[in-house]
């Protein structure tokens, strides 16, 4: 017998209490970071997004941070 898309997801509310704590252990943090740095926290949901959080990472990895600007 064939099942279908209905027949497999079914997600519950463990599902969902599992998938709510996991955005919050990794957007939390990377808002942290990204609010030090002067950015807004809210850039943090461009982890989510394929191929854009690898550019995100790339810019953010080759920017001056405010810390590296006092050094000089």
């Amino acid at each position: 017998m064939m099942y279908g898309w209905s027949d497999t997801m079914v997600f519950g509310p463990v599902h969902w209490l599992f998938f709510i704590a996991l955005v919050v252990v990794v957007l939390y943090p990377i808002g942290r970071i990204l609010s030090r740095i002067g950015f807004s926290p809210l850039w943090s949901v461009l982890v989510f997004a394929p191929l854009v959080n690898l550019v995100a990472l790339w810019v953010l990895a080759s920017i001056d941070w405010p810390e590296q600007k006092d050094r000089r």
